[in-house]
């Protein structure tokens, strides 16, 4: 299994791979990262919830002391010294945060996450600072369900509102008696307690919006365009039902909250979408041209240069290219799935890997040497390691998926009957040779 590195790693390790002299670029990214690393163990080390969580805690604490001391050290760093620990001090921190992501308490993320620190500090499992660290934002969680509260109250039935607004008070009070009660263990669990239930209450909020949000999202399903295109359908029916008048806020609504987001995901996403070689650019274009045509048609909300259907029809004619455009990078891409489960699902997740920068090229190396690499594939990989050129591995996707799809069509042909090429004899799927005649069956 690949594991994927954090933004600002992978930088060095190819840096220190490639033997590069120069990279303090390279480690000032790096450093800054890791400390992102000593600050998550900083605050989710403050307590444990078994054995096992423990000893990962305290074999990360020594992992991050091993490359502290590798960054500090004269000599220039070793890709073979430094990669194995921040390897393992990545693997650990997965493992840990899919162990506390399970609701062991409560589905509400920070309600659990509190309920998980009290119970370790009253365990003696945990700090008291660990759990009051925790109190603010579980604060801020109680903030954004009673903003959602007040955002659906119409919609909910009369006789839960008032115990919807009584879980949310538990929370608050319980918040409270945490905070005066510390260090008083006692306390402490009186107010987990008013926590526990006041969360309970509160989960038919989260339910309720997801809902709520799978409810709009069948809904308004005309345009397939990432994160916002629920939102845009809604934004069309608006300008076809309002008065113009009130067109100019949502248009300004759509640039300034809408795009960014559309804007964001597409710069992460583009540069390792693995799209025919011969039809790359020309899928890329379309995308860049439909979301140009979108921003202008929205923006032409704003003024007054056209009458309401010229720019309605627009709208609409932009958004249906725009959801055209990325349907068609959806259909073509490569993606995980086409390569099941085996190792050629590892090769191609490797190679997701160093082309979106999670994974460092020396990756490339080790895949050669525990997996079975198709040769022409190995090709490629030879030629990205002389010359680090992304062309390289797209192509080398492109030629495991045919070895894929070449395996899978002669399994389908070796599980039919065949018919002898010499006597005109049919033979059961697995007999090599003719029952007839002997002779060897042709493939």
């Amino acid at each position: 299994m690949v594991t994927h590195l954090p933004p600002g790693f992978v930088g060095l390790l190819n840096a220190v791979f490639w033997g590069q002299e120069q990279y303090e670029v390279e480690l000032d990214e790096f450093r800054q990262a890791w400390d992102a690393v000593k600050g998550w163990l900083s605050f989710h080390g403050a307590y444990y919830v078994n054995e096992k969580e423990q000893r990962d805690l305290e074999n990360l604490s020594l992992l991050l002391d091993d490359v502290d001391s590798q960054l500090e050290e004269v000599e220039p760093l070793s890709f073979h010294r430094l990669a194995p620990p921040v390897y393992e001090a990545v693997s650990l921190m997965n493992q840990i945060n899919e162990n506390r992501r399970f609701p062991h308490y409560s589905p509400v993320p920070a309600v659990n996450e509190v309920l998980l620190a009290g119970a370790a500090y009253c365990m003696d499992q945990g700090s008291e600072q660990g759990l009051r660290d925790r109190l603010p934002l579980l604060n801020e969680c109680v903030e954004n369900l009673r903003g959602l509260y007040y955002e659906q109250e119409s919609g909910f039935p009369e006789e839960v509102r008032d115990t919807l607004l009584q879980g949310l008070e538990m929370v608050e009070q319980g918040i409270g008696t945490i905070h005066h009660g510390l260090p008083n263990k006692e306390e402490a669990q009186d107010g987990l307690a008013d926590v526990k239930d006041g969360g309970s209450l509160a989960e038919f909020l989260l339910d309720w919006d997801r809902k709520e949000k799978e409810r709009l999202n069948s809904t308004y399903s005309r345009f397939n365009i990432p994160m916002i295109g629920t939102d845009l359908e809604i934004g069309l029916e608006s300008v076809k039902s309002v008065d113009r008048r009130k067109w100019r806020r949502g248009a300004k609504s759509t640039e300034e909250d809408l795009f960014p987001q559309l804007a964001e995901f597409w710069s992460q996403v583009r540069p390792h979408l693995i799209l025919p070689p011969d039809e790359r650019e020309e899928i890329l274009l379309n995308v860049d041209e439909a979301t140009g045509a979108l921003g202008e048609a929205v923006a032409n909300l704003k003024g007054k240069e056209f009458d309401d259907q010229e720019l309605v029809e627009a709208l609409e004619e932009a958004l249906e290219w725009a959801s055209e455009a990325f349907t068609s990078v959806e259909d073509s891409t490569l993606k995980a799935d086409h390569f099941g489960f085996g190792e050629e699902r590892e090769i191609f997740d490797c190679i997701k890997g160093v082309l979106a920068g999670s994974v460092p090229d020396a990756a490339l190396l080790e895949l050669k040497e525990k997996n079975s690499v198709p040769t022409e594939v190995e090709q490629q990989f030879q030629a990205f390691l002389q010359e680090p050129h992304e062309d390289y591995l797209f192509q080398a996707a492109w030629l495991l998926f045919d070895s894929v799809e070449a395996a899978e069509e002669q399994a389908a042909v070796n599980d039919q009957p065949w018919t002898c090429h010499l006597c005109g004899q049919v033979n059961e799927p697995a007999s090599p040779s003719c029952e007839s005649c002997r002779v060897i069956r042709k493939i």
